[in-house]
């Protein structure tokens, strides 16, 4: 049991220190696999895909996620005070639809994702339950801990956030998986 907590460590260790990969983070928009919530469609929404990993090698590469803000008024060419909303287990970006459009209502800029193993970004080949069983396997560790690896992917939508001349301060939250997401992001 030592060795393998020794081992589990490191590799936390390895995953959590990881420099972040620029030749990544590939943005292009995303084909629109599904209509566009009711609750938004007033509201300006883009759809896109940023790549956050090797797509060759893994399911996950692309990370779909969506920016809502409010459409023409008196928001056009303000930074907008952003908020980051990911869904709990089993969700997907459209879990927060309704507090999202609230939120846009009153001026900001949201950003929703599909979390690993989650919404567009399910695998047939790999459950959700079956990442987190592998990232706890004795081979420590055929992928970095899921949860890390959401972390890492919100890593390049802040880089692409950073660089948006509508985005403001920015803000994240979640519930259950996403709440240990954020927390993990900020750490």
């Amino acid at each position: 049991v030592g060795s393998i907590q020794s081992c589990a460590r490191r590799a936390l260790e390895e995953a959590v220190a990881r420099k972040r990969d620029r030749s990544l983070g590939q943005l292009r928009p995303a084909p629109q696999a599904k209509p566009v919530p009711a609750a938004i469609r007033r509201h300006h929404v883009e759809h896109w895909e940023l790549l956050t990993a090797d797509a060759e090698h893994s399911s996950q590469g692309y990370l779909p996620f969506r920016v809502v803000k409010p459409a023409g008024g008196d928001t056009e060419g303000r930074r907008l005070k952003t908020v980051v909303m990911l869904h709990p287990t089993g969700g997907d970006q459209d879990y927060h639809v309704g507090w999202e459009a609230n939120l846009v209502d009153r001026g900001y800029l949201t950003v929703s994702l599909d979390l690993r193993y989650h919404g567009s970004r399910q695998d047939d080949a790999i459950t959700y339950q079956e990442a987190i069983r592998r990232s706890f396997a004795d081979d420590l560790f055929t992928e970095k801990p899921f949860l890390l690896d959401n972390v890492w992917d919100l890593q390049h939508v802040l880089d692409v956030l950073e660089n948006r001349t509508d985005v403001g301060k920015i803000g994240i939250t979640g519930l259950s998986l996403g709440g240990m997401v954020s927390w993990l992001l900020a750490v």
